[in-house]
């Protein structure tokens, strides 16, 4: 699939996914006073259904600009088959280190994922909890391109698409446990890629050299 991104007064408004030339979801961005993303209403276009299907509500502390904050509450509402209420989904706290970079996310007192970066500011680990604090699965990312990721430019498409690191990753892993935390570590998936990038250095498209 392709995304396209569209914005004004210098923030991303709207993101359309094509999957086979057709619009497949449609991503309206709302922000506050102080320029924090607040909401991102998803459309599900092929269904042709007018109201968005899901959409995502994030909260700061007080005197937060720019979505950038130590932490962030995240929380997701599901359009129910009536199409005349919503389910909403567990309160997230995405925590931010120094760098505003995504360091865990937590669900109350349970702990959800941790991510690790190196010092050039890329992702090396994102490990993923079950609900005994066990690690159940977890992602590597071995190797990156020395290009700009295109999610560092605009806090609130670093929201949207879950990515902090600085580079794009071309070797990425993953691995699950046993059941329950226990028995021996696997690798599930193993991609390895290239991109091509435009004028200014930014990737447009992603081909699979190795997957396994």
């Amino acid at each position: 699939g392709k995304f396209n991104y569209s914005g004004t007064n210098g923030r991303l408004n709207y993101v359309t996914h094509d999957v086979l030339g057709k619009l497949a979801k449609g991503y309206n961005f709302r922000y506050d006073e102080n320029n924090n993303l607040v909401r991102v209403d998803t459309y599900d276009r092929a269904s042709g259904i007018p109201l968005p299907v899901v959409y995502v509500i994030y909260h700061y502390p007080p005197e937060t600009k720019n979505s950038i904050g130590d932490n962030i509450d995240i929380q997701a509402f599901l359009l129910n088959p009536d199409y005349f209420s919503y389910s909403s989904g567990p309160l997230l706290t995405y925590r931010y280190n120094t760098e505003f970079q995504l360091t865990s996310i937590w669900s109350g007192p349970q702990l959800r994922e941790t991510y690790d970066y190196d010092a050039g500011g890329n992702c090396t680990k994102n490990t993923v909890y079950d609900i005994n604090n066990n690690i159940s699965t977890w992602y590597e990312y071995n190797a990156y391109d020395d290009k700009i990721n295109p999610a560092r430019s605009d806090r609130a498409l670093q929201l949207f698409l879950n990515i902090y690191s600085k580079n794009n990753p071309t070797d990425m892993k993953r691995m699950v446990m046993g059941l329950g935390g226990t028995g021996v570590p696997g690798e599930l998936t193993h991609n390895v890629g290239a991109y091509t990038y435009n004028t200014n250095g930014y990737p447009i498209t992603f081909r699979e050299l190795f997957f396994a």
